[in-house]
């Protein structure tokens, strides 16, 4: 996140490739920092997941994400219940779950954590249509980093800090890939701008059903 940040302000403030928003330090603060601090849980969370389960069992579990959301939809207004969309999530979400039954991998502690980052993501999805475009506040995928970006880079801190950095200094076998690492920030950068791109254009609910289609083209075949 730090990486980002420091990207879009390059982006936005010496480029000048869009226009920032003109927002005070109170909106930004009741608005935006709770969108961030959701979506720092969300990869914080998520991230630690592929500690405890393998990836194909992570992608099946994100295929109950849909519900959630559309669930968080129907309980803050901004989606309408329909019986119709609720059954075809079912039937879907069902299969899924029949298909990963017996996953050699299992971990309780690793189901909780990726359990809780789809809760906090679909918080966060529905939070943006509440706290931003219900007020008219129109970001672009740039502007939506350059706002978010800081405020998630904060908050990650604390776990990096706490529970990360310790291990990584106790670790004799750590080996620190400068152009592996500066890859890796270039491409989670580009899968951000995406993401942003993509909430534009659909329903929240809609985009959580991705994962699926990205474990049945890319990670089945692998």
């Amino acid at each position: 996140m730090g990486f980002c940040s420091i990207l879009a302000f390059f982006l936005v403030k010496v480029l000048r490739v869009t226009d920032p928003i003109d927002m005070g330090f109170s909106f930004y603060f009741t608005n935006v920092v709770p969108i961030a601090g959701l979506f720092s849980g969300t990869l914080w969370l998520g991230n630690a997941a592929y500690m405890y389960l393998s990836v194909s069992f992570i992608q099946m579990l994100k295929a109950v994400m849909p519900i959630v959301v559309y669930a968080v939809g129907v309980l803050m207004s901004t989606e309408k219940f329909t019986l119709g969309v609720s059954l075809n999530m079912v039937v879907v979400v069902t299969g899924v779950l029949i298909a990963s039954h017996g996953e050699l991998l299992f971990s309780a502690i690793g189901v909780v954590l990726q359990c809780s980052s789809i809760v906090t993501e679909s918080f966060r999805l529905v939070l943006i249509q509440i706290l931003l475009q219900r007020r008219g506040i129109k970001l672009n995928p740039i502007t939506t980093l350059f706002y978010v970006s800081p405020a998630c880079f904060v908050f990650l801190s604390f776990p990096f800090v706490l529970l990360e950095l310790p291990k990584m200094m106790n670790d004799e076998r750590l080996v620190i890939k400068p152009a592996l690492l500066l890859g890796s920030a270039f491409t989670a950068f580009g899968r951000l701008l995406l993401i942003k791109l993509a909430l534009h254009n659909v329903k929240a609910y809609v985009i959580q059903d991705l994962p699926y289609v990205v474990e049945r083209l890319v990670i089945k075949p692998a």
